[in-house]
């Protein structure tokens, strides 16, 4: 089908209303794309600019407004494009409404009627919940929504950032700043671009496949779509097309959704990352090359034995979803309140969790009780601790095998009580009790450990000695790892006064161990620098901290030094070894159930 060279000025005067469907991805321009924008325009002079290409698809709908009808179109492919524009059109509407002359805001006032349209007949319609923050805060700039999904706060930054670039204009311009506008409207209206229309699903497929290299690249997930819906068109009976290719169109409408919630709760920015996780264990363990594996797939299918590619299709595309709303229940699960709510945070917290994605998904969609998922999180969570945090694995140790486990787990190849001993001895067969043990033990803990790791443990010990003493807690886990609180020495690392060779030697044996650090805010911190111990825990008004001391202190891990009457060598190793007793029981692994099945697994 041959597409049509047309100016956006015929696109947007002429009489049809577009519409953006809500399995699209939301609006993803982002500064460097809206500056590219600008530069082109301010640049351009009196030469043309090719803008790109804008897909679209008759839906059969009219509507009409006075003596007008307005014909429906989906935009297929160009949204980003079109959206931008309305946004930069919307602001120099705005910009010649504040000339204040009654001619010009006249002029106005019918730009905005042609250009931007009205409710309930607005040019441009974006799917899902964006289309009321689209159209009321930013076309008509009447709600003062606050913006909540990542594609409201693009599109509202979108809008500052073109009326920031006028701004400064007229502040450059002066008396000339209505001729700048007046050419710069002109350079928006003569914005070439290449208009396809398509009159189905299948051509749209087709067409999208050929066309679509413009504008912000494409992600792996919208890719995925057009691949899936480019094979559906290459096998599937033209009679029952349209209703595959609508179901598939469901399913990424869901996955979109989903992944803003995932987004918004986990801080998970590629929708593509999950994509690679369901595929570890859906295709094939190599991830790296999941696209090129999938079409590829997908292709040989279409050519082999085309009803398999369609079952795959469907099945693929089904399971996928399934995959983004296991997260979502994840992501929505965390800081629930609940006990399983609490190991999904901790987990999150200690971080890194990118091996764990797959097998998570699989683990979560097969043992389905709050008591499994509360074992295998916890699981999960000593895996990172250990491995990760405080033996210091590479970031990708163990990917191979937990890949391996979320196939098994997908397969039902595992019961669940084989499941949690499997995890076990992949556990123990990286780190070992005795491993874990020596490192806690070590003399130079605080640089090998990291102060964030610290932090982490000593505040899940600040939770153990709440619980003792039945005490809540004062300070969240988020704020004890946040900024604002730091890992304090306790026998200072810098004493005042100095030290001899002999007791410097002595003094750098103990100062980094475990049992002499400590969880401090950035405050204390400052202020009781390199004072000495007996200092810091009797300490009475002496700067604005007031009374601030150890044995005052809101924190337990803390205000139980106090309890000391010394602080020396034998002081740090009792505290030392009771707080590496504690992480031996929280983040105990246990003995493998089947020493046979270790020994046959780690042979592999």
């Amino acid at each position: 089908m041959n597409g049509t060279l047309t100016s956006l000025n015929q696109l947007l005067l002429s009489d049809w209303l577009f519409e953006i469907p809500i399995y699209q991805r939301g609006y993803a321009w982002e500064e460097d794309n809206l500056r590219d924008l600008w530069d082109d325009l301010y640049y351009l002079g009196d030469r043309e600019h090719y803008f790109g290409t804008i897909l679209t698809m008759k839906t059969g709908q009219t509507t009409e407004a006075g003596l007008r009808n307005f014909d429906h179109f989906e935009v297929i492919d160009g949204q980003q494009r079109l959206t931008t524009t309305l946004i930069l059109l919307r602001e120099l509407i705005s910009q010649i409404k504040e000339f204040g002359d009654k001619e010009m805001r006249a002029q106005a006032s019918e730009l905005e009627k042609s250009y931007i349209g009205a409710e309930p007949h607005y040019k441009l319609t974006i799917g899902g919940e964006d289309k009321f923050f689209f159209h009321n805060s930013i076309l008509a700039g009447t709600s003062g929504a606050v913006p909540k999904t990542r594609a409201q706060k693009r599109l509202e930054s979108a809008q500052a950032f073109f009326r920031d670039q006028f701004d400064r204009q007229r502040e450059e311009e002066g008396d000339q700043y209505l001729d700048f506008v007046r050419k710069f409207k002109s350079r928006i209206d003569g914005l070439q671009v290449m208009l396809y229309i398509v009159p189905s699903n299948a051509e749209a497929v087709r067409m999208f496949e050929t066309v679509n290299d413009r504008g912000r690249p494409l992600t792996n997930l919208e890719k995925t779509k057009s691949i899936l819906m480019y094979a559906s068109y290459l096998v599937v009976d033209p009679q029952i097309l349209d209703a595959l290719l609508s179901d598939l169109n469901d399913h990424f409408a869901e996955i979109y959704k989903c992944f803003q919630d995932i987004e918004e709760r986990l801080g998970l920015r590629d929708a593509g990352e999950i994509q690679r996780y369901h595929h570890i264990f859906f295709i094939a363990k190599d991830s790296h090359k999941h696209m090129r594996v999938l079409k590829d797939l997908l292709m040989g299918k279409s050519r082999e034995d085309p009803e398999g590619c369609e079952r795959f299709i469907r099945s693929y595309a089904s399971s996928l979803r399934q995959a983004f709303e296991t997260m979502q229940d994840i992501a929505k699960r965390k800081r629930d309140g609940s006990a399983l709510g609490s190991v999904i945070d901790r987990l999150f917290v200690v971080g890194p969790v990118g091996n764990l994605y797959p097998l998570m998904i699989a683990a979560w969609q097969k043992f389905g009780e709050d008591s499994q998922r509360q074992k295998v999180f916890r699981l999960f969570e000593a895996f990172v601790f250990r491995v990760y945090r405080v033996v210091r694995y590479r970031r990708h140790t163990g990917a191979s095998w937990l890949n391996w486990l979320a196939r098994e787990v997908d397969r039902n190849n595992l019961t669940f009580t084989d499941f949690l001993r499997s995890l076990r001895e992949l556990n123990l067969h990286y780190v070992s009790d005795d491993t874990f043990r020596r490192e806690l033990s070590g003399t130079h803990c605080y640089g090998s450990l990291g102060t964030r790791t610290i932090r982490y443990l000593l505040a899940q010990y600040e939770n153990k000695l709440r619980k003792d003493a039945r005490e809540p807690l004062p300070v969240d886990l988020a704020e004890i790892l946040s900024s604002e609180y730091q890992t304090e020495h306790i026998l200072p690392q810098n004493p005042a006064g100095g030290l001899d060779d002999e007791k410097l030697a002595a003094h750098q044996e103990i100062v980094h161990r475990l049992g002499n650090l400590t969880i401090a805010s950035k405050d204390w911190n400052l202020s009781m620098g390199n004072r000495a111990f007996e200092e810091k825990r009797d300490r009475r008004g002496e700067s604005e901290l007031g009374d601030e001391c150890y044995r005052n202190s809101i924190l337990l891990v803390q205000r139980d030094l106090a309890r000391w009457e010394e602080w020396n060598k034998a002081s740090i190793q009792d505290r030392g070894a009771a707080i590496i007793d504690f992480a031996l029981e929280r983040w105990r692994i246990g003995p493998p159930a089947d020493p046979e099945a270790q020994a046959a697994r780690t042979s592999n």
